[in-house]
């Protein structure tokens, strides 16, 4: 797990990009308030916010908040130790950057991904990701430190030492690793490991004991301190009783601040799981709130079809998607007036209401019905042929015709009549065009008797 520290020192500074968005300035100042707080052990902090960030960075997908993920996966796994959280989090970005496997932060991530593999103990998912790794960079990657430990902690894991020592050897000359105070601990614990395995019980103490000088000269994480475990049983196995004991108690000391620190921190997860239900209970009332406005905002009152302001956007958006395949029918209802004078506007907004059920029922999802006001309408007919969106309309004309509307025991029979305009009859195409050539034809269905829909002149 060390290993991912010497990342944090050595890769982040390769996945810096320019030209950030406001959104992403918003990432830049939660992530850098989170990390602090969780860098000066503020580790309730880091719980706390650590899921609306995480949250935050999967909104954005481009490049620059890889880096701030990256940050917050190898954060949780080397201070919080949730391993599984962390391989979370690395094996999204795996499959999300797969498809650019010479990218240098995809390699970064499969190098993380195998480590917290290895670390959950899926030493054969690890291997994997690592072979994978070396078939993408090649002979280069023989040098690479990082992939040195990696190997070798797996070989020593499953008992299989042979290259091992080779591989420690090369790795703890490396100036990259020795800079960092955690990477030479892990050093001298997989020596001491290995040695252990080897049957060479000196020389395992030898480097647990120069791994445990360099833990009580520096404050490390609690990772690094496992070390006095490793050279407490390794004492007691060689009947060193006393020093064994005195070990055994620093690490017991140790394991005590490791568990207030996570009662601290299942506390913090506890509160945080609380205020994102909170939070989340509040978004989806905001949510719930703009659909009832936009509605409110494209709906019409009466009928609850699209009102007119919907209905412009709606056809600017198709003139402006150059669209060739787009008809629309205007049309309104006969001697509407007289409907309301004999039987009273109560009535008039009835036989509205109706007409627009009636129509709703004959139309599918592919056509957009609205209010343009009063008694006029418009259907809009995308994606299908003229002559395919004239028989709807004859069909919804004499539907209307032969349906007759009841209110409060009167009989209410109507008809309507209307104008159709294909866009392929307009060379330059404008809202106003289209309007005014439904409009002609409308009342040149009114002229020949009306109840009937024009579309040719």
């Amino acid at each position: 797990m060390v290993l991912m520290r010497l990342f944090v020192k050595r890769s982040i500074k390769g996945l810096r990009y320019k030209d950030i968005s406001a959104y992403k300035n918003v990432i830049y100042l939660i992530r850098d308030y989170v990390l602090d707080h969780m860098r000066d052990g503020d580790h309730e902090r880091f719980v706390y916010f650590s899921e609306p960030l995480k949250r935050l960075l999967k909104k954005e997908t481009c490049p620059l908040p890889l880096d701030y993920y990256y940050d917050y996966a190898t954060s949780i796994c080397y201070f919080l130790e949730d391993f599984k959280e962390a391989k979370d989090v690395f094996e999204d970005y795996y499959h999300y950057l797969e498809k650019d496997p010479k990218s240098e932060i995809f390699q970064v991530i499969l190098t993380n991904y195998a480590i917290v593999n290895f670390e959950v103990g899926d030493y054969k998912k690890a291997n994997a990701l690592l072979d994978e790794l070396e078939s993408i960079v090649g002979e280069e990657l023989r040098h690479d430190s990082i992939a040195k430990l990696t190997r070798a902690s797996i070989r020593i894991a499953e008992g299989k030492l042979d290259g091992v020592h080779e591989m420690l050897s090369e790795a703890v000359k490396d100036k990259k690793l020795a800079d960092v105070v955690e990477n030479k601990i892990s050093c001298y614990t997989l020596f001491g490991k290995y040695f252990e395995a080897s049957g060479e019980g000196k020389k395992a103490l030898a480097w647990y004991k120069k791994g445990i000088k360099l833990v009580e000269d520096k404050d490390v994480c609690y990772s690094e301190q496992k070390i006095y475990h490793e050279y407490a049983e390794l004492l007691f196995k060689n009947k060193k009783f006393k020093k064994s004991a005195m070990m055994f108690r620093k690490y017991s000391d140790i394991l005590e601040k490791a568990k207030e620190k996570n009662r601290k921190l299942i506390k913090a997860r506890s509160e945080q799981e609380v205020y994102m239900r909170e939070k989340d209970d509040e978004a989806y009332a905001l949510i719930r709130e703009n659909m009832r406005m936009r509605d409110e905002n494209s709906k019409d009152y009466l009928t609850g079809i699209y009102n007119k302001r919907y209905l412009n956007d709606y056809v600017e958006r198709v003139i402006e998607s150059k669209s060739r395949s787009f008809s629309a029918l205007l049309f309104d209802i006969d001697r509407f007036k007289t409907v309301n004078d004999k039987y009273g506007h109560l009535a008039g907004d009835y036989v509205i209401k109706t007409t627009c059920s009636f129509v709703e029922n004959l139309l599918d999802q592919t056509h957009t019905f609205g209010r343009v006001g009063g008694d006029e309408f418009v259907i809009c007919f995308e994606n299908i042929e003229i002559e395919e969106a004239f028989k709807t309309a004859e069909m919804i004309q004499k539907y209307i015709k032969e349906h007759i509307i009841q209110y409060e025991g009167k009989d209410i029979q109507i008809s309507i009549s209307g104008g159709m305009v294909d866009i392929n009859e307009i060379d330059d195409v404008s809202m106003q065009k289209l309007v005014e050539i439904a409009d002609k034809r409308l009342y040149l269905s009114k002229e020949r008797g009306r109840n009937r829909i024009t579309f040719q002149d």
